[in-house]
């Protein structure tokens, strides 16, 4: 009886074990995929691999493996459903950016794969992505002189594609009340691109753009982009008032009556300015249009006191049209009705206002002091 039960056991732990067996035997058939699915690259080939884990039993390229110039998909069938003719998976070669290629192709045969790879490198300077294929290698150059150097003035020069020429300069812009660096450079697919430095942030205190470079600047620096006191040319001007040291960052602007400049200058190596008359200085026939002493004799120009739609106050539209003279002033049509002359596009427009306290000697009132026309 002993016996008996004992091949019972044993019969029963066999069938169990073969059981184990065949299900670990269908697992690994239906998921061999998660086995050997990993792929080592070096960091200087700048591909990068990722490998669908899905229980793909099969896989196919239709550009027959790794060509980065031809448009390619991957294509299988899960185990069980091999046999009726409609693929599991479909995925195809495509732009990660501008340069980067997501190239497909199938690994060991049965595993979907995904190839990240950079076009200027796997197949030349110049070579793009487009619609998941790196083209051919352009014809553009560019150089760049001085290779993202701040400290130094450089400039960035070369052909583009359509055989057109470009030369560029690093320079300073002025944006609020330091200037910033304008660096030109050369992207990876030799176009010229420009980055914007502050200086400032980039070395420290006491360094600023200065002649298309980081350079250290002292209390007595000062840059005037027009060369000084010079009247026909507008200027931006960048440095320290004397009296306080207090930054300045100004351009040169013409008052509103069209005809005086405000001229920013350097002297002593700190920051000045005056006010002169285009017409004193160059002849009756100039006035000032955007900073700039100019002949207005057959120029259409426009200058508002109010400075453009102000019912509140009484202004003064002047200028030229095609060099005729005129000069038109806010006024009251009756009790509730204002005039109101504006600038737009250089030039002078008028619009009807109705006043809601009444219109008096140019200008509508408010409620404060409407009595004024009683």
């Amino acid at each position: 009886m002993m016996l008996a039960a004992s091949l019972f056991v044993s019969a029963i732990n066999t069938v169990q074990k073969e059981e184990q067996r065949y299900f670990h035997k269908l697992f690994m058939e239906k998921f061999s995929i998660f086995s050997n699915n990993k792929e080592t690259l070096t960091d200087n080939t700048s591909n990068r691999t990722h490998r669908v884990e899905a229980p793909f039993k099969t896989c196919e390229d239709s550009d027959g493996g790794i060509e980065y110039q031809t448009f390619g998909y991957t294509y299988g069938y899960n185990y069980e459903n091999k046999t009726n003719g409609t693929p599991e998976y479909r995925f195809e070669d495509s732009c990660h950016d501008s340069n980067t290629i997501k190239e497909q192709y199938c690994y060991n045969g049965n595993s979907a794969t995904t190839r990240y790879a950079d076009c200027d490198r796997v197949v030349g300077p110049g070579s793009e992505c487009r619609n998941g294929v790196c083209t051919e290698p352009s014809n553009r150059t560019c150089t760049d002189t001085d290779g993202r150097n701040f400290i130094t003035q450089g400039r960035v020069w070369g052909n583009n594609e359509y055989n057109g020429t470009f030369d560029y300069e690093d320079r300073c812009w002025w944006e609020g009340q330091s200037p910033i660096m304008v660096e030109q450079l050369c992207d990876r697919q030799l176009l010229p691109v420009v980055e914007y430095v502050n200086c400032e942030e980039e070395y420290g205190p006491g360094v600023t753009c200065r002649n298309g470079a980081c350079a250290t600047i002292s209390n007595d620096t000062c840059v005037d982009t027009d060369g000084g006191r010079v009247y026909d040319v507008l200027g931006q001007t960048w440095g320290r008032n004397e009296s306080n040291l207090t930054l300045l960052n100004e351009t040169d602007w013409c008052s509103r009556n069209g005809v005086d400049l405000n001229e920013y200058y350097c002297q002593g190596g700190f920051i000045e300015s005056e006010t002169i008359s285009c017409k004193q200085e160059f002849g009756y026939d100039y006035g000032c249009v955007q900073g700039v002493c100019v002949d207005v004799s057959n120029i259409t120009y426009c200058t508002d006191t109010d400075g453009g739609i102000v019912p509140e106050e009484r202004g003064i539209v002047e200028g030229k049209l095609r060099g005729t003279y005129y000069k038109y002033t806010d006024n009251c049509q009756n009790l509730n009705d204002l005039n109101e002359f504006y600038c737009l596009n250089d030039l002078s427009w008028l619009e009807s206002i109705t006043c809601e306290f009444g219109c008096y000697q140019g200008y509508c009132q408010n409620e404060s002091n409407q009595s004024n026309s009683s």
